[in-house]
């Protein structure tokens, strides 16, 4: 039987999509507001248990890659996790390469040209999640790569800071005392 819960739901979208749940001069302080503000402010002002045991986070896709993030970053805030199918659980060298058009990252001027092409709009809040430069207008970013004829160029430097910063498989070394506290094996109980 499930008793009785608080499902809490927030928007953590920027203009041009997901803010991947992380601190950004380009974008925000996402880490901090749902972390110092929005779960105190839920355990302040509802009949809550305020304790880790007593509160998870759950998602799918992007969400369920905040889920873990925010899961093995804090597990004093939070004792569960449930990820569906979450997103950024891979290597990303070759994707974080091949799927953004970066003659469109180049040569945008307003923010919203990124959106001519998803894959691409969706990498560009990557980058200004994990790569961000508030003085590199329209987008704020650092680009990782850049075009020449037809040949790729990656800056390796960029690359590792990316993934060190957005893949899992980076973090899990990194907090995985962390994510261990968060699986709590459930014994069956024994009926005579």
């Amino acid at each position: 039987m499930i008793k009785k819960f608080i499902l809490v739901a927030v928007d953590m979208n920027t203009p041009l999509g997901s803010s991947w749940y992380v601190n950004s001069s380009t974008t925000g302080n996402w880490e901090n507001f749902l972390i110092q503000e929005l779960v105190p402010y839920i355990d302040a002002n509802f009949k809550t248990l305020p304790n880790r045991d007593s509160r998870g986070i759950a998602g799918i896709f992007i969400g369920g890659y905040g889920a873990i993030r925010f899961g093995i970053r804090h597990p004093d805030v939070f004792g569960s996790v449930y990820a569906m199918h979450p997103v950024g659980s891979g290597t990303g060298v070759r994707v974080s390469a091949a799927i953004p058009k970066w003659d469109i990252l180049v040569n945008a001027k307003p923010m919203d040209d990124v959106k001519k092409d998803g894959g691409t709009q969706i990498f560009a809040t990557m980058f200004q999640a994990h790569l961000p430069d508030p003085d590199k207008p329209p987008l704020f970013i650092d680009l990782l790569a850049r075009q020449e004829g037809d040949q790729l160029i990656i800056d390796a430097k960029l690359m590792e800071r990316f993934r060190n910063n957005l893949y899992l498989e980076t973090m899990i070394s990194q907090y995985a005392d962390n994510l261990k506290s968060l699986c709590t094996p459930i014994k069956p109980s024994r009926t005579s």
